[in-house]
């Protein structure tokens, strides 16, 4: 059985923080990459969103874009790339309507330009 997931979008390209909906099921992980114009996700400033129970996913190969096609910043936290989708989540780590008030996000959510994103550095390790 679906339902509606109602959750936060960081819109970078447009400037702007807007709620949006995806139906869970079987595709709501293609309908993710579609609000994030992206192909693969991951989570990101959990220090700031796990203690309120709920998870921002951002493009996890957003640094490594030749055009991102924008940036944000949460309070003084890092500056990620691309589109930022906040949902809640429950006891399982499944997705749930956020309750979070959007007003307060956008207090604290700073646009940035495309140059303050940090360079992609990959570290090596031999074992």
């Amino acid at each position: 059985m679906s339902r509606t997931i109602k959750a936060i979008l960081i819109d970078t390209f447009n400037k702007e923080v807007k709620e949006v909906t995806y139906t869970e099921g079987e595709n709501s992980l293609k309908e993710i990459y579609q609000l994030l114009r992206c192909n693969c996700i991951t989570s990101a400033e959990s220090y700031l969103f796990e203690p309120l129970g709920h998870a921002l996913f951002v493009d996890d190969e957003g640094l490594l874009l030749d055009e991102p096609i924008g940036a944000f910043q949460i309070a003084d936290g890092q500056v990620l790339s691309g589109n930022g989708l906040i949902v809640s989540t429950d006891e399982e780590g499944e997705t749930q309507s956020h309750f979070l008030k959007i007003e307060i996000l956008k207090s604290i959510i700073t646009f940035r330009d495309v140059a303050d994103l940090p360079k992609p550095s990959w570290n090596v390790y031999s074992f």
